[in-house]
C-alpha cells in the first residue's frame, strides 16, 4: 500500500490542500493540470481511501483526507529535515558539528567531579573540505 506512494505525490497533496485546489498547486509546483489530478487518483487508488469529495466544481479534501494531510505534513517535515542535514553533510558543516560535539563529553574513563572544567582558548576546526588551514 504505502510502498508505492512517491514523495513527489505527498507533496503535491500538501501543495493542494495548503493552496486549496488543484489549480492553485499546479502554479506552486509548476506542473500540469493533468498531471496533479493524476497524482492524486493514484494516490487515492493506492491508499484505497477517498481523500477528495469531488461533487462540487473545486476538489475538497475529505475527513480521511485531512487525517492523510496531517500525517503527510509530518512527513513532509522529516524529508525538509533530512534534505537540510544531507546539505551540511556535502558541505562538511555536519561534519564539523558532530566533532564539536564530541570534543565537548568528557574522555571516556574520565570522572565527573562537578567541578567547571577548564576550557582551552577557542580553536578553529579544519576539515579536508576546506581547503585551507587558517
Amino acid at each position: 500500500m504505502l510502498e508505492s506512494v512517491t514523495i513527489d505525490q505527498l507533496r503535491t497533496l500538501h501543495a493542494a490542500a495548503e493552496e486549496g485546489s488543484f489549480s492553485a498547486a499546479t502554479r506552486k509546483l509548476g506542473q500540469g493540470q493533468p498531471a496533479v489530478s493524476q497524482a492524486m487518483q493514484r494516490l487515492e487508488k493506492q491508499l484505497g481511501l477517498r481523500l477528495f469529495d469531488r461533487s462540487g466544481r473545486v476538489p475538497r479534501l475529505t475527513a480521511k483526507g485531512e487525517a492523510v494531510v496531517a500525517a503527510a505534513q509530518r512527513l513532509h517535515e522529516d524529508i525538509t529535515s533530512l534534505q537540510a542535514v544531507v546539505g551540511r553533510l556535502k558541505s562538511g558543516e555536519e561534519q564539523k558539528e558532530a566533532l564539536l560535539r564530541r570534543a565537548e563529553r568528557p574522555f571516556p574513563g574520565s570522572r565527573r567531579t562537578g567541578r567547571p572544567v577548564e576550557r582551552l582558548p577557542a580553536a578553529r576546526l579544519v576539515t579536508p573540505n576546506d581547503g585551507h588551514i587558517g
